[in-house]
């Protein structure tokens, strides 16, 4: 009701209240009055699938409930906070259109599970050239979505995609639209905490018909196979390119998972021959790996 009387820039929100519980609540509001909305979530498996079934309802993005998981320093934890509701304010005032549950719904096809392929190491190259390109049935984007087009000119041997703020609703959406055959392997770095990147690899793998799993130390890369980075660790591509590994990795990091790490390794392995995906977000991950992946010829 508050949010139909004040029109608020944003809301911030918990899942437990009183009359109704936040997910409910999301769904009423991008129903009546499509509002960014910032979720307040425990770091617990099921406090992650409580706040990713948020972020299908309509959030824009979450923070832990209890600030001391992000910063021990209360100055710090405010600014967090502070940037947070500011970005998500200013990614708002230029969106024309927030989508609502019922559009993020008719955008993501339920897709019917196929069964699970082998996971045997990719061997097959995906030539990605503007005829193969012509195959594709994407729907028409505006102008302003698209600035330019552009064929890739070398074969390429691996996906890999790199998300922050915004990115589990998007990648949910791109994932599903993989085919069950696509036929190399994919990597996938999500900014998110570490109870988190199980509940969300387990909810992709259900939605998609590509296979999608929680990196661990040595799983294999096989072509029709997403690996979900794990959070709090570090995910590199090594044994000459046919399996990952999951390192602690440096403490003076900003992020666990981190974009960075994850491409560099891939520029190491497959040289000249990847593909790599960054979705807006936060921050400049992602930035210094692709910078490596263009000088290997990628």
């Amino acid at each position: 009701e508050l949010v139909k009387k004040l029109s608020p820039d944003v809301v911030t929100m918990d899942y437990e209240m009183p009359v109704m519980d936040g997910v409910t609540a999301i769904r009423h509001i991008m129903a009546e009055k499509p509002t960014p909305i910032l979720m307040f979530s425990s770091l617990t498996y099921e406090g992650a699938r409580v706040t990713l079934d948020a972020l299908d309802a309509g959030a824009v993005d979450f923070l832990p409930k209890n600030f001391e998981d992000i910063a021990r320093d209360a100055g710090k934890m405010q600014e967090v906070l502070k940037k947070r509701i500011l970005t998500i304010a200013k990614q708002s005032k230029a969106t024309v259109n927030i989508p609502t549950s019922a559009t993020v719904d008719a955008q993501i096809p339920l897709v019917k599970k196929t069964s699970k392929r082998d996971s045997k190491p990719s061997t097959t190259r995906a030539n990605v050239r503007s005829s193969t390109s012509k195959q594709v049935q994407a729907a028409p984007l505006s102008a302003r979505q698209v600035t330019k087009t552009r064929s890739i000119n070398h074969p390429v041997d691996l996906l890999v995609i790199g998300a922050s703020t915004g990115g589990p609703v998007a990648l949910q959406k791109v994932l599903a639209k993989l085919p069950a055959d696509f036929p190399i392997p994919i990597l996938v770095v999500q900014h998110m905490p570490a109870t988190f990147t199980a509940a969300f690899a387990e909810r992709l793998n259900g939605l998609c018909s590509i296979s999608v799993m929680h990196g661990k130390d040595g799983d294999i890369l096989s072509k029709g196979t997403a690996i979900i980075a794990p959070g709090a660790k570090q995910m590199i591509v090594s044994g000459k390119g046919h399996k990952i590994g999951i390192l602690n990795g440096d403490e003076r990091l900003t992020y666990k998972p981190s974009v960075d790490v994850t491409f560099g390794s891939a520029a190491k392995a497959f040289p000249g021959k990847v593909l790599a995906v960054v979705l807006t977000g936060m921050g400049a991950d992602g930035r210094e790996g692709c910078r490596l992946l263009k000088q290997s010829g990628s």
